[in-house]
């Protein structure tokens, strides 16, 4: 049985290729299965922050602001997610949803968050 860190990492190398051979509506069909596999486990078994990441990094990818903000609100409410939304915060393929409020907003909440982790280690 592979890894799920790497079938992850294959199917986003697919979706990737399916977008840059000019056939979106591929990678939203392969985007779209990925989140149903994701959504179907159960609580406490849906994997790391990383694949949540990779989810929102997919949908903005594809220019699914709505979806993408999604995915990022459930990476920052995740207690591994916090520190990794400001690391995926600079990726350029979220340069289009720079200017949304909503970016904005989860900037400040993912901040807000690892400072409140941070004080509660000293």
């Amino acid at each position: 049985m592979a890894e799920p860190a790497r079938e992850a990492g294959l199917e986003v190398a697919e979706l990737l290729a399916s977008l840059a051979a000019g056939h979106p509506e591929e990678a939203a069909r392969r985007l779209a299965a990925r989140e149903e596999e994701w959504r179907r486990r159960p609580p406490g078994r849906q994997g790391s922050g990383y694949e949540v990441a990779e989810l929102a990094l997919d949908r903005a990818e594809l220019g699914d602001a709505d979806g993408a903000f999604a995915w990022l609100d459930r990476l920052v409410a995740q207690p591994d997610g916090r520190l990794m939304t400001l690391q995926v915060l600079p990726e350029p393929v979220l340069d289009p949803l720079r200017g949304d409020p909503r970016f904005h907003d989860l900037l400040a909440r993912a901040r807000a968050a690892e400072s409140f982790a941070l004080a509660g280690r000293e």
